[in-house]
């Protein structure tokens, strides 16, 4: 079965904002392969906010929290920096996750 464009948007975003939780914690803020991500996670919030309807923010955002969550936990990281970056993703807020956009 097919995903429908929003679902995998959603998939995409949650397993970006996984691998940024772990750049995070490896990389300072202004490295290169972390504004790489943060540039690839704003084409995927953008194609995101464009494939959902604005009444379903709050279930979007706890669907992305899972995938990121599931992707982090199930990783090979160490359990002290999987901690970290789980921490991370589950104190963003909904707007945090999916920023409004103008």
């Amino acid at each position: 079965m097919m995903e429908k464009p929003n679902d995998h948007n959603a998939k995409i975003y949650g397993l970006r904002l996984a691998r940024r939780a772990f750049m995070k914690i490896h990389f300072r803020d202004g490295h290169p392969v972390l504004e790489i991500e943060n540039q690839l996670i704003g084409t995927a919030i953008t194609k995101l906010v464009n494939s959902i309807d604005p009444s379903s923010i709050k279930k979007t955002a706890s669907k992305i929290r899972s995938i990121a969550t599931d992707h982090i936990l199930s990783s090979d990281e160490d359990e002290y920096i999987r901690r970290i970056a789980l921490q991370s993703v589950l104190y963003m807020t909904d707007d945090e996750i999916i920023p409004r956009m103008n």
